[in-house]
């Protein structure tokens, strides 16, 4: 049977597989399939990452797709800097319609290209989620381009990161009517609130996701909070004011940012700020019973070895009605004096949250064991996973060591979640097992690889569900 012969659809279906050089050639073939190259459904999954230095058709590609699932753009990217402005304006008045843009801006002489892009992709039609890295050295270039987004009507989802200077706040005109769309809005610049205000203000109808934070959370964003009828999850920053968001009756997932202050060069205002962020913040996760998931973010400022609110987890127990299901506890604080003050607060803990059915603890090698240890069908009825995204040289060692085996003689529908690294040794059957799983075959032996493990009969009926995305590994524990 001649390729020719198949229906039209099972032959956009077998396009949809090539990539973009070998589908823009079939436009030489015939001129059926050179209309089916262009067909919208051959192109409306592909992922455009137009970077000039690697991709050599970019002109031809955009001036003939018809659109694609998303585009991510570099501006200035590298051939640009040396002059050729042809990528660049093919770029910025391409036709080829995306759902996703991320655009990425780190020098003044690609501003007004990116704005020209976002511009023309929304003018488009199909733009729903916008995703914007302003790193750009110059007050004016941020500022144009947030006024650019902050006018964009039918937006969805809004994600922005910016270089985290000082900015003076970006004025956004008060009387422009937009009428609200998004459902998702993220922005880490903590220094222009007055432009996360306004957002917030102009979209509260919609908003279900909220990911605000910046070292301190003013208290005027909690009344937009709780007056936001559809949102469902918040992150932001541990502040004066926090328990104010218990007014959100319809938020299901929280994200808390917890910055310490201390040692050298910590003004007293904000040591004072923080120790009482963390006692509000206590009382709002002791009386929210109605959150599903939290995440607990503990990020250290500049020379501090100290740790705001480790204790916070007892909150979340205390009252003993909780229906948490997923526990995050994040620590960037690297190697403290200390070390992991939040495991003796969260083995308490356990116990009192009967509905905990996923945690995450990001730790070293010897906590990961007393967690474990500590996890048991008493402590933890309901607990299915654990997810150790693993830190230091101990971790492959750990992964072959006891911890692991006796975890799952305890807990024997128990699923451990890993991140760890390589061993390079060829009669290591895990890691050769995770060089040959699809996702991961590329890594070499000084990366992270993601690996699952396991200990129940493959033939049993699994409430976790071993997903695709990594390898899983059968621990015998007899």
């Amino acid at each position: 049977m001649e390729l020719t012969a198949l229906p039209d659809d099972a032959l956009v279906a077998v396009m949809q597989l090539l990539d973009v050089r070998d589908l823009l050639s079939c436009r030489l073939a015939c001129r059926r399939l050179g209309e089916l190259a262009l067909h919208p459904d051959a192109w409306r999954r592909r992922a455009l990452d137009l970077f000039p230095d690697s991709v050599r058709c970019i002109c031809p590609m955009l001036r003939l797709a018809p659109c694609a699932l998303s585009m991510h753009v570099e501006f200035p990217g590298s051939l640009w800097r040396h002059g050729d402005t042809s990528s660049a304006e093919a770029i910025t008045t391409s036709k080829c319609a995306v759902n996703i843009l991320r655009v990425l801006v780190d020098e003044h002489c690609g501003v007004l290209d990116a704005k020209a892009l976002i511009l023309q992709q929304h003018s488009l039609g199909r733009l729903k989620e916008l995703r914007l890295y302003l790193l750009c050295n110059r007050q004016q270039d941020e500022s144009l381009l947030l006024r650019t987004v902050a006018s964009m009507p039918s937006l969805e989802r809004l994600w922005i990161v910016t270089s985290g200077k000082d900015r003076k706040p970006t004025p956004i005109p008060t009387r422009l009517r937009i009428t609200p769309s998004l459902k998702s809005f993220a922005c880490d610049s903590g220094k222009n609130w007055p432009f996360i205000h306004r957002m917030l203000s102009r979209h509260a109808a919609t908003l279900e996701t909220v990911l605000v934070s910046g070292l301190r959370t003013p208290l005027s964003i909690v009344p937009l909070v709780t007056g936001m009828p559809n949102l469902t999850s918040l992150k932001c920053d541990c502040s004066p004011g926090i328990k104010g968001i218990l007014g959100a009756a319809s938020l299901r997932e929280l994200h808390l940012v917890i910055t310490s202050f201390g040692g050298r060069g910590a003004e007293a205002a904000d040591v004072t700020a923080a120790a009482d962020g963390v006692l509000e913040a206590a009382e709002l996760l002791r009386r929210a019973e109605h959150l599903r998931a939290v995440t607990l973010e503990y990020t250290p400022a500049l020379f501090c070895t100290e740790v705001f609110g480790a204790d916070l987890v007892l909150a979340l127990a205390s009252s003993g009605r909780s229906r948490l299901e997923t526990l995050c506890i994040e620590d960037y604080g690297g190697v403290r004096p200390s070390g992991f003050p939040q495991l003796q607060p969260l083995v308490s803990a356990l116990p009192g949250l009967p509905s905990l059915l996923h945690l995450k603890v990001a730790a070293d090698a010897d906590i990961a064991s007393e967690l474990l240890s500590a996890i048991s069908p008493a402590s933890a009825p309901a607990l299915q996973s654990v997810e150790l995204p693993l830190r230091g040289r101990r971790a492959h060692t750990w992964l072959h060591g006891d911890a692991v085996k006796a975890a799952f003689s305890a807990n024997p529908s128990l699923h451990i979640k890993m991140r760890f690294p390589l061993c390079g040794d060829d009669d290591c059957e895990t890691c050769e097992l995770a060089r040959h799983h699809e996702p991961l075959s590329r890594r070499s032996h000084n990366q992270k690889s993601n690996l699952g493990l396991f200990s129940h009969d493959p033939k049993e009926k699994c409430l976790q569900g071993h997903s695709s995305d990594r390898p899983w590994v059968r621990v015998p524990v007899t």
